[in-house]
């Protein structure tokens, strides 16, 4: 369950990132919050028993787009195009197979 949980939160940080192409502000509320999840989530992918640093990367650089993006500044639309791309598969990675199994 908790890989579902995870998987769902990847899901809503690359719905977020893909809002941040569009410049749209009015989530600067939750997009702290979630940017503080990914970033714990960074923490335990790099932790030495998970050993998941491609993960981890993904989750700290869609936690910077979208603590950036909350606080109005904006980079290249092709960077949160890419990362968004990651944290949506990484979403969908991790819930398929527990809904499916």
């Amino acid at each position: 369950m908790l890989i579902v949980v995870l998987g769902i939160i990847d899901i809503v940080s690359a719905i977020i990132v893909f809002l941040s192409i569009g410049k749209i502000t009015a989530l600067s509320g939750i997009g702290v919050f979630l940017s503080i999840i990914l970033i714990l989530k960074f923490l335990i992918s790099i932790a030495p028993h998970e050993k998941s640093l491609f993960g981890g990367i993904i989750d700290i650089i869609g936690a910077v787009i979208i603590l950036l993006s909350s606080g109005g500044i904006y980079i290249h639309y092709i960077i949160p195009l890419v990362v968004g791309f990651f944290l949506f598969l990484k979403g969908v990675q991790s819930v398929i197979p527990e809904v499916i199994g």
